[in-house]
């Protein structure tokens, strides 16, 4: 199943001006097949997901018949009830929609997990598995995510886990532990995410320098509209990485990876070059 992960790239004033007809079409041809699922949401920015209006997307969505996974972020504290009020505002509305939820983070897993009528899936932020693209003698081995090993637990079995989101931190990829499951499992690609936190530097562009680089930072969603590339810097390593910064977070594309064991139910496809290559053609081509 191929998903289109929209997550962290998606907003409103990009989509106003291209056909997301034309563009999911466009994905099809692209990757020699239809994109059966969306991921909408955040995995990383608590900001980036209070602040973005999801509504256009969804309202599209539930047009081509296409369901929807809700990505969660990791709240804090302060932001948390928001977070709670604008998961219900969509939740009540797109229920027919949005099928599935992931969460990043324990607490989130135990509150959604009492909604009860969504699918529930572990996001990627479970997985602390090293990753670093800077090391490639890593990157060679063979990993099995440490928390598959844990999932037939009685911890894990309660909340009914549908799906496990992986990223292509290794060349060798081991999902035996869950052959015997339902559990599926999803690998986030062509780009593993390397590192995130909870500072933004973009969110720091246009505070005073009293304001700046501070965690959770209220923001006017600069990650939209800007990002760095970092390449050719680390001349100590065998390789010579390049480095996508996306809001909180570092990303590298990763090679190709092999998997044993069970099965990659689906692939959740983050289109950052495709996305800005359709709009670069199709820019004012408007809805």
């Amino acid at each position: 199943m191929l998903c289109l992960n929209l997550c962290e790239i998606y907003s409103s004033h990009l989509f106003r001006s291209i056909d997301l007809n034309v563009f999911f079409d466009y994905l099809s041809t692209e990757k020699s097949a239809p994109v059966e699922r969306v991921y909408l949401g955040s995995s990383f920015c608590s900001q980036y997901f209070l602040l973005t209006a999801f509504d256009p997307l969804l309202d599209f969505c539930a047009k081509r018949r296409t369901p929807v996974t809700l990505t969660l972020p990791v709240f804090s504290e302060k932001d948390l009830e928001s977070g709670k009020q604008k998961l219900d505002r969509i939740c009540r509305r797109y229920c027919g929609v949005i099928d599935e939820i992931t969460v990043n983070d324990i607490g989130m897993l135990s509150f959604v997990h009492e909604i009860q009528q969504f699918r529930l899936n572990l996001g990627r932020l479970f997985f602390k598995d090293a990753r670093d693209c800077r090391v490639p003698e890593h990157g060679a081995h063979s990993v099995q995510p440490m928390l598959l090993s844990n999932m037939a637990d009685s911890y894990w079995s309660r909340y009914h886990i549908n799906a496990v989101e992986l990223d292509a931190t290794n060349h060798i990829l081991d999902t035996t532990v869950l052959e015997a499951s339902d559990i599926q499992v999803g690998l986030h690609f062509p780009y593993c995410y390397m590192t995130t936190g909870n500072i933004c530097k973009f969110a720091s562009i246009h505070k005073p320098v009293a304001q700046k680089f501070r965690p959770n930072l209220r923001c006017g969603m600069e990650c939209v509209h800007v990002h760095d590339t970092y390449s050719g810097y680390v001349s100590q390593t065998k390789c010579n990485p390049v480095l996508y910064r996306l809001g909180r977070t570092l990303y590298f594309k990763a090679a190709h990876i092999t998997v044993t064991g069970k099965t990659i139910a689906r692939l959740i496809f983050f289109p950052i070059n495709e996305l800005r290559k359709f709009a670069d053609e199709n820019i004012g081509s408007v809805k």
